[in-house]
């Protein structure tokens, strides 16, 4: 560990072990980005998913990291790796990565299964990332992996961050105490997610959880006027499921329906839902109005947004806990200089000012989801007004490229003390 001083300007970059649960995920475009953001600031990323993953669709860009991604299978040579350690090698240390197996699980039975069924992938990316002199372990999610991290810490002194995002934290947060104790620093991706840490975890580790928000390659996302002819355009950017709130969209559509508003809505993404939905809207009398996309490139979505008048994203909390963190999607549609229409939940009013880029709608509250987009819908000059605001607000606060400098550099720091 001693040779590698840290990217960023260094002779010798700072090599750095993304752990994540799978990759590539297409709704997850926030690892994606931000691992290859940080290579072109001269650091040396790698990801390890914990779990095997496979989609039939996936962004271009994946194609450029799958170079740097270490899949470690479990056959009888991981196995014996880990008698071995347990028996020989480092038998203290393997103890004590079992002791943080259950103190960052929580007491809770389904992690504490999990993490038992991960071990000896664990102790396997444990053994290359040393092997390898890697500097530091980043885990994105606040569940397995970032217990995977902390249990490579043990086993090989190697220093940990992880980064929370939104269902990760909300849904069970028991254990979350011992994976910040553990790290050399927790992230997370808005001010509601570090208070709802602190509140969890103890307002004594404050000082211990910093927050570095996601953002928008502004280079793909153009602002300007949008949607200029024909009827009112709507893009929703989101998987198709229960936390994305889609349903309650189409009660809004209903709204506009009534009105006798010409619009289309295109719903850009793929999920366990997409056939209700599609039934739901042919039920609903919607069919000539709303179009399914399946899965898009970014520069698909890119696309998309520079023909529309909003976007919008109405999300909720689903029957198992899950919420939102800061949904990027709505990022890169304010980076493109649209409008939002979105849910008061999670992080998103840190995002989205209501009444100045855009209108913020009770979760659920489909007539409220419908006001809003006829308010866009009828007052153009204002839309822009916010769309403008809005390219504003991520240029300020939601730059990739500036957001993933400051992250580095926060890595470095660490690595260097």
């Amino acid at each position: 560990m001693g040779s590698h001083q840290g990217g960023l300007g260094n002779a010798t970059p700072m090599k750095v072990a993304y752990f994540v649960s799978r990759f590539p995920k297409i709704t997850e475009t926030f690892v994606l980005y931000e691992a290859l953001a940080l290579l072109k600031l001269g650091v040396d990323v790698e990801i390890f998913p914990l779990v095997e993953h496979r989609e039939d669709a996936a962004h271009p860009e994946a194609e450029e990291m799958e170079s740097r991604v270490t899949r470690v299978s479990v056959g009888v040579r991981e196995c014996w790796l880990v008698a071995r350690t347990a028996l020989f090698v480092s038998p203290i240390k393997f103890l004590r990565a079992l002791r943080s197996l259950f103190r960052c699980s929580g007491g809770s039975p389904a992690h504490i299964i999990r993490a038992l069924a991960l071990l000896v992938k664990i102790v396997a990316i444990s053994d290359e990332i040393k092997r390898r002199g890697f500097d530091h372990v980043h885990a994105h999610f606040a569940t397995h992996p970032a217990l995977a991290a902390c249990m490579a810490r043990d086993l090989t002194g190697i220093p940990y961050t992880f980064t929370a995002h939104g269902s990760d934290l909300h849904r069970d947060p028991r254990g979350l105490r011992a994976k910040i104790l553990g790290s050399a620093f927790a992230v997370t991706i808005s001010d509601y997610n570090r208070a709802f840490m602190l509140e969890h975890a103890g307002q004594e580790l404050a000082d211990r959880i910093r927050v570095f928000r996601c953002g928008a390659d502004l280079s793909k996302f153009q602002g300007g006027v949008h949607g200029k002819d024909g009827p009112f355009r709507i893009a929703c950017v989101a998987a198709l499921r229960e936390v994305k709130g889609h349903r309650f969209l189409l009660d809004g559509l209903g709204v506009l329906r009534e009105a006798n508003i010409p619009f289309e809505c295109c719903l850009a993404g793929d999920g366990p839902l997409r056939r209700q939905l599609e039934e739901d809207v042919q039920a609903r009398g919607l069919g000539a109005h709303v179009r399914f996309l399946g899965s898009q490139s970014r520069d698909e979505v890119a696309a998309l947004l520079a023909q529309s008048n909003v976007i919008a994203l109405t999300s909720i909390q689903d029957r198992a806990g899950r919420r939102e963190g800061i949904p990027v999607s709505l990022m890169e549609g304010m980076a493109a200089g649209l409008p939002a229409v979105a849910s008061r939940i999670s992080g998103i009013p840190e995002l989205v000012e209501d009444g100045v880029s855009g209108w913020l709608t009770p979760p659920g509250d489909g007539g409220a989801i419908g006001e809003a987009l006829l308010r866009l819908a009828r007052d153009p000059g204002c839309a822009r007004q916010m769309g403008d605001e809005g390219r504003r607000r991520v240029i300020a606060s939601y730059d990739l490229t500036v957001n993933a400098a400051t992250f580095a550099a926060a890595l470095k720091e660490s690595v260097g003390a």
